[in-house]
C-alpha cells in the first residue's frame, strides 16, 4: 500500500506538540528552540515528499533540446545537496545532453529554481539581504539570531557575487511617467576605500563611486519638518570612469522613461564630467547647479576677501545670494573679478562661477517651482556607503564593491521585492 505522506506529516505535527509540552521542562526560549528543531524536521520531510513528486525531472529517455530543437538524451541522474533554512536535502535530478549542439540541462533545476551555489530557496533571499545590509564581520551573530545558525554566514562573499550577477537580468523598477511630469536627474560621486594599486604617496586607495538617481518631482513626500522621502526612484551606482558610467546613466534614464516626461531637470555640483554626460544624454534638460555647493564657494570667496571680519563677510554673502535669486549671476561674476586682481586665490572661484553661470538662475527656477538642491543623490550616496562600505578597516576589490553596490541600489530603490517574487514564481 502506498504511504500517505500527508497523514504521516500530521502524525509528526502531533509528535512535535507532544515532545515540546510533555517532555523535559524548559523555559520559553528552550521550548521555542526545540519546537523549531522539530518543525524543521517536518519541513524537510514535506519538501522531500514534494520534490520527489517531480520524479527527478525525468521526461523520458529522449526529449526536445530547448536550444536547437533536436534530440536531447537522458544521461543518468545527478545528485546534489540543497542547503535550506530548515536543513539540508539530498536530491536526485535527471540529466540530459544534446549530442547535436552539446546543450546540457537538468529540468528539475529549471522547474524548481535551483541555482548555482549551496544556498537555495528562501535562505538565498535572507542571506542576500543580510550581505546587502550587514558588514561581513557582523553577519555570523545576526545569522545565528535570525536564521538559527552562524554557519549560514560563512559563504556570504560568494553569495553576494552570485546574486548580483542574477540581478542583472532581473526585473527592476520603472517609473510611471506622463507628458505632464517633471523628471529629476541627480548625479554625484562619492569616494570609497579600495584595494586598488596606489597612484602616488598621497593616494590612500580611495576611488570614486559614481551614482545617479531619477525620480518624479511630484513624488517627493515630506515625512517630517526636515525630512523628505522619494516615493519611487531609479538608483544606480558604480565605481568606474565617467566614460563607462555613461551607459549606467543611459540605462537609468530608460528605466525612468525619460522620453515620456514633459521636462527633465538635471541637478548636480560643478563636476565637469557630470555636465558632459547631461549634455550628451539629455541635451534639452534644465541644468541646475546644486545651491549648497554654490554657497560653499560663495563663503570661500567671502573669507578670501574679508578675512576674519565675520560681519562684513556675512553681509557681502547675503547680498550676493539676493543677486542670484534675481538671476544676477553676471553681476556676481563682475564683483568677483573686480576683487580677484588683488587676490589671486579668487581666480579659481571666478572660473567655477563662469563655468556654471547658465545653471545658477535660481530666481527663474523658483518661479518654475523647481528644486535647487541635489540632496536626493547626496542622501543616496550616504545610504549606499555609510557603515556597509565605508566602515572601519574596510577595503574593497573594485569588482566586489560594484557587486555589493548593485545589491544595495536594488534594495534602496525598491526593486528588491520584484526580483525575489520572480524567484518564487519559478516553480512549475
Amino acid at each position: 500500500m502506498k504511504k500517505d505522506a500527508k497523514g504521516d506529516n500530521f502524525c509528526k505535527v502531533l509528535k512535535i506538540f507532544s515532545d515540546v509540552f510533555q517532555g523535559e521542562k524548559r523555559g520559553l526560549f528552550g521550548m521555542e528552540s526545540r519546537a523549531h528543531d522539530l518543525a524543521n524536521q517536518l519541513e524537510l520531510s514535506e519538501l522531500q515528499n514534494e520534490i520527489e513528486s517531480y520524479n527527478r525531472g525525468y521526461s523520458g529517455s529522449v526529449r526536445k533540446c530547448p536550444k536547437c530543437g533536436k534530440k536531447q538524451y537522458y544521461k543518468g541522474d545527478r545528485e546534489r545537496i540543497l542547503r535550506l533554512q530548515s536543513g539540508e536535502l539530498k536530491v536526485k535530478r535527471a540529466y540530459y545532453c544534446c549530442e547535436h549542439c552539446g546543450q546540457k540541462d537538468i529540468p528539475l533545476d529549471e522547474k524548481l529554481g535551483i541555482v548555482t551555489g549551496q544556498e537555495q530557496g528562501a535562505l538565498r533571499e535572507k542571506l542576500s539581504l543580510l550581505s546587502t545590509l550587514i558588514p561581513y564581520n557582523q553577519a555570523p551573530a545576526v545569522s545565528r539570531v535570525l536564521l538559527g545558525s552562524d554557519e549560514h554566514a560563512s559563504g556570504l562573499r560568494r553569495l553576494t557575487m552570485r546574486e548580483s550577477e542574477r540581478l542583472e537580468s532581473g526585473q527592476k523598477t520603472t517609473l510611471d511617467v506622463s507628458s505632464e511630469d517633471t523628471l529629476c536627474v541627480e548625479i554625484d560621486g562619492h569616494m570609497c576605500p579600495t584595494r586598488e594599486e596606489r597612484r602616488g604617496k598621497d593616494d590612500q586607495g580611495y576611488r570614486e563611486v559614481k551614482a545617479v538617481v531619477v525620480f518624479k518631482e511630484n513624488e517627493v513626500a515630506e515625512v517630517s519638518k526636515n525630512r523628505r522621502e522619494i516615493l519611487n526612484q531609479v538608483l544606480e551606482a558604480k565605481a568606474c570612469p565617467a566614460s563607462e558610467f555613461r551607459e549606467i546613466v543611459e540605462g537609468a534614464l530608460q528605466r525612468a522613461k525619460v522620453e515620456e516626461a514633459q521636462r527633465v531637470v538635471v541637478r548636480a555640483d560643478g563636476a565637469p564630467w557630470i555636465w558632459n554626460l547631461a549634455e550628451e544624454l539629455v541635451p534639452d534638460a534644465i541644468q541646475i547647479l546644486d545651491y549648497a555647493h554654490m554657497k560653499s564657494y560663495l563663503h570661500d570667496a567671502a573669507k578670501i576677501i574679508f578675512g576674519s571680519n565675520a560681519d562684513l563677510s556675512e553681509a557681502w554673502t547675503e547680498k550676493q545670494k539676493e543677486l542670484l535669486f534675481n538671476d544676477g549671476v553676471s553681476e556676481l561674476i563682475k564683483e568677483l573679478k573686480s576683487r580677484s586682481s588683488r587676490r589671486t586665490e579668487l581666480k579659481s572661484i571666478v572660473t567655477y562661477f563662469e563655468n556654471n553661470s547658465s545653471r545658477m538662475l535660481y530666481g527663474t527656477y523658483e518661479k518654475m517651482n523647481l528644486g535647487i538642491g541635489s540632496g536626493a543623490i547626496e542622501s543616496a550616496g550616504k545610504r549606499l556607503a555609510a557603515g556597509r562600505i565605508k566602515g572601519s578597516g574596510m577595503r574593497w576589490n573594485i569588482d566586489e564593491l560594484n557587486r555589493l553596490l548593485q545589491l544595495r541600489c536594488t534594495y534602496y530603490e525598491g526593486s528588491w521585492s520584484n526580483y525575489w517574487l520572480s524567484q518564487y514564481r519559478l516553480a512549475a
